[in-house]
């Protein structure tokens, strides 16, 4: 088991261009190179071997089908507030962990959808400071998750 994470960030940011890594196919090439060896498409003086470590995917919702099989788990934040969490459960089907992280919103709403995803979600506050409140530790919910595109 790894004993160490990484979590990959801003991976998204093909959709904004910049001059440098501009389109998706770029994007996902460096993504896939950081999941194969995190540190080597780093700058060398951070390059270490990835063993040991495990890889997560963070709110890059575009590339998830794509990327499902190369990364370990996946982070997300708002994906509640506005209505993409569906696009995570490839990683559930696949069984890997999603985690998660609400800014604003109801827990006693939001909870029961994250809980009967499989996901492990927080409400925090946005100043990240030690207040937190888990799911999991939410009453359980009775019924399967349904996707937003069958919701009433």
């Amino acid at each position: 088991r790894p004993s160490s994470v990484i979590s990959i960030d801003k991976t998204s940011t093909f959709l904004i261009s910049n001059g440098i890594l501009s389109s998706a196919d770029m994007r996902l090439a460096l993504s896939e190179c950081l999941m194969k060896d995190p540190i080597l498409c780093q700058p060398p003086e951070f390059r270490k071997s990835r063993r040991g470590l495990s890889i997560g995917l963070k709110n890059d919702l575009d590339q998830i089908p794509d990327l499902v099989g190369d990364f370990d788990w996946a982070l997300n934040e708002q994906c509640f507030e506005f209505d993409e969490c569906d696009t995570l459960l490839p990683f559930i089907q696949a069984g890997k962990a999603v985690f998660g992280v609400e800014y604003s919103g109801d827990p006693g709403v939001f909870c029961p959808d994250a809980n009967r995803a499989g996901y492990s979600w927080l409400k925090k506050n946005l100043e990240l400071d030690a207040q937190r409140l888990g799911c999991l530790d939410q009453p359980a919910a009775t019924s399967l998750y349904l996707p937003s595109i069958l919701r009433p």
